[in-house]
């Protein structure tokens, strides 16, 4: 074996990548060179997407050429010979050679600043995604900076912080509105107004609109300057929105890791608002982590859960997934094979295994699935088969759910875990009053005591961290901290919903849009079902996020959610069921959630196409059960529409609620027959497929003419599933 250690090191520390604005190395004698488009990409890659091949950066970077990797390898070359010291590492993945640094991203300067790769549709995806994570991380980062200044009373040090902001994102209204606000604390009004007047004319040449009634309430208090700044609504503190350290879970942070220890898949069960997603985000800080949500109206939808958490493992893979897997993936996934033609059947272990060898291949410790109650059967199925015979060295398991909550596919995965002696729950306790005082403590809130308040905070909420945390921001709206008093004791969800009524019109209207649209839910549809540009909505959108309703493009948590669905009057309710439909629509959307949006618009007949699409959908992913449902639902619509179907043809799987359906379907005059594979109802109308004897008969002949010996015959009966 070679002695490494004697070998000389090639000074590489001075050589440093600028990735954020103008694209440049910097070598070691000082000068800086600049790096031309796909050069300035493959440093991208190279430096922050962990894992990629240079086989995918390859097909990223030059999809239409003949040979993708013969122009990497040329790409490489020019590195070599105009650099003079080593940029990239050696091997098949891509990736920075030991020393390169990368510069720091600052403000206001996007990740290969105005650089496009309309070229590389792929590769642009991938951009687009990083600029807007470190766009979202970055304004995160300056308003808790802000907050934290204003806290300890520096407002010189916040005013400069907010100006940050601002220069990060010159169209951003809630930018200026903040610089104003801080102007007005610091009782320069000339300067706030000045921002204000710069506003307006940015925003009557680029937008032909005006500012949001809450910047001109502002330029109003800036211009009078005597009143103090109660009138104009101050953002929940940053530490309110999410405490920055995790309190009082010490037991069940060990309880999750003595569980894996014993080799067994972990069940979290909490009620809403224990801090479940809070315990799984502290477990992701130390444990390489795939993390995915089940969400509300996941139910309905063959594998939705399952698509999400391979959509966040896949770019993670260390190497390419083979096409015959891919094929099998698309069933999931289709974007992954668009124009392969996949069969209506085939084998769910082939499947299986293709998900098991993406999660293999992301190199995972841990896979977590938060909110289980809300997963869809298909997905649940799928990952109590990959979590109940999981490889030794593979990655560990993690459940979350509200107890007696679920379907029965949940209820299913805890009882064969159980049964298998493999299953450790670990149930969230209530806060007790030492940890409520810790956590107060934790907020950072000037002027409370927290001995004096964690008492009577545990009374009012009984140690539940959201309820404590939401008790305590109504609180500090009232300016109830500062007298010691508690807002009267209520459930979570009513003092969800008085925080809800805080809220402006046009940050209640763009909250009930994103409760209606659930997963869906983004800019362009906003835009479509508002009738407004995005502009017109940022104030409204920053609004949402400060009052901790939001957080990027998804409710903060169900319970918010539903409180915002409950404000919604049920006439405007489905009005706003069938634009989102009529959205998603136009754009491809999943068929299953297109037709459950108009058939809660009452919206039967446009509910119709969508139905037999999602029964299509349902079937590529070997999902009877669930295709037979929309079929049913079809059948149903038709029938009342007057446009019933003369009979129908099944394959299924011989189970008693098929049965059930095929006899309400009889009692209604549609008759049923088993295709392929015969059904035990006596209610069907007929068989279309082999005669089951016949074929029994020839089998047992070709038996006795094949066997060498007489002897006992196995048999085996099932389902291609099972």
């Amino acid at each position: 074996m070679r002695d490494h250690s004697a070998m000389p090191v090639i000074p590489t520390r001075a050589l440093r990548v600028c990735l954020y604005g103008d694209a440049t190395v910097t070598l070691p004698d000082g000068r800086s060179v600049a790096l031309e488009r796909r050069a300035a990409a493959v440093c991208a890659l190279a430096a922050l997407e962990p894992g990629c091949t240079r086989e995918r950066a390859s097909l990223w970077l030059w999809p239409d050429s003949d040979d993708p990797r013969r122009n990497l390898r040329q790409q490489l070359l020019r590195f070599r010979k105009g650099l003079g010291a080593p940029l990239l590492a050696e091997g098949d993945l891509l990736a920075l050679a030991p020393g390169v640094r990368v510069a720091a991203a600052k403000a206001g300067a996007p990740l290969l600043g105005s650089l496009k790769f309309d070229d590389s549709p792929e590769f642009d995806a991938w951009l687009v995604a990083r600029r807007s994570s470190q766009h979202t991380g970055q304004t995160a980062e300056l308003r808790e900076r802000i907050a934290r200044a204003e806290n300890e009373g520096d407002l010189d040090a916040a005013l400069a912080t907010a100006q940050e902001l601002l220069a990060a994102d010159p169209d951003a209204e809630a930018a200026h509105r903040e610089v104003m606000r801080l102007h007005y604390l610091r009782g320069d009004s000339a300067a706030g107004l000045a921002v204000h007047d710069r506003l307006v004319r940015h925003m009557a040449q680029v937008h032909h609109a005006r500012p949001h009634a809450d910047t001109e309430v502002l330029a109003r208090a800036l211009r009078e300057s005597a009143a103090p700044l109660r009138a104009v609504p101050r953002a929940t503190p940053p530490t309110l929105q999410r405490p920055p350290r995790l309190i009082g879970r010490a037991r069940e942070l060990a309880a999750v890791h003595d569980g894996w220890a014993a080799g067994a898949v972990v069940l979290l069960l909490g009620e809403a608002g224990m801090g479940k997603s809070r315990l799984i985000a502290e477990i992701a800080r130390v444990h390489r982590l795939a993390l995915v949500q089940g969400r509300p109206g996941d139910a309905g939808i063959p594998y939705a859960t399952l698509a999400r958490l391979l959509r966040e493992a896949l770019p993670r893979a260390a190497h390419d997934i083979p096409p015959d897997q891919q094929r099998e993936l698309a069933r999931v996934l289709p974007e992954l094979a668009p124009a392969v033609p996949l069969p209506p059947d085939g084998p769910r272990l082939v499947l299986q295994k293709a998900v098991r060898r993406v999660l293999s291949e992301a190199s995972l410790e841990v896979v977590a699935v938060d909110d289980l109650h809300f997963a869809d059967d298909a997905s649940i199925e799928m990952l109590l088969a990959l979590a109940g015979d999981a490889d030794p060295g593979g990655p560990q398991w993690l459940f979350a759910q509200r107890p007696a909550e679920g379907g029965a596919a949940a209820a299913v995965l805890h009882d064969t875990l159980r049964e298998a002696g493999t299953l450790h729950s670990v149930l969230l306790q209530p806060l007790d009053e030492p940890a409520l005082a810790a956590l107060i403590d934790s907020l950072g809130l000037q002027g409370v005591d927290s001995e004096a308040l964690a008492p009577q905070l545990l009374r009012h909420t009984g140690g539940n961290p959201l309820y404590a945390l939401e008790t305590l921001k109504q609180a500090l709206a009232a300016d109830g901290l500062r007298l010691g008093e508690l807002p009267r004791p209520v459930s979570v969800g009513g003092l969800i919903e008085r925080r809800i009524r805080q809220l402006s019109e046009r940050a209640l209207a763009l909250a009930r849009v994103a409760a209606i649209a659930g997963v869906d839910f983004g800019v362009a549809l906003a835009e479509d079902v508002m009738g407004l540009r995005a502009v017109e909505f940022t104030s409204a959108f920053g609004e949402l996020e400060s009052a901790a309703v939001l957080r990027d493009e998804a409710f903060a948590h169900d319970l918010v959610c539903d409180a915002v669905l409950r404000s919604i009057p049920p006439p405007i309710a489905r009005h706003m069921h069938g634009a989102v439909a009529a959205h998603l629509g136009r754009h491809e959307g999943v068929p299953a959630r297109v037709a459950a949006h108009w058939l809660a618009a009452q919206a039967h007949r446009d509910a119709l196409p969508w139905l037999g699409r999602a029964a299509q959908q349902a079937r590529t992913g070997l999902r009877r059960r669930e295709e037979l449902q929309f079929l049913l639902t079809q059948a149903g619509i038709e029938e009342r529409l007057g446009e019933r179907a003369d009979a129908l043809g099944i394959v299924a799987v011989d189970h008693p609620r098929v049965g059930e359906q095929i006899a309400s379907l009889r009692s209604r005059g549609v008759p049923t027959f088993a295709l392929l594979s015969d059904l035990s109802a006596p209610e069907r109308a007929g068989y279309i497929g082999l005669d089951a004897r016949k074929a029994g008969r020839t089998a047992a002949w070709a038996i006795s003419r094949l066997a060498r010996r007489a002897g006992p015959v196995a048999i085996f009966v099932g389902t291609h599933r099972y």
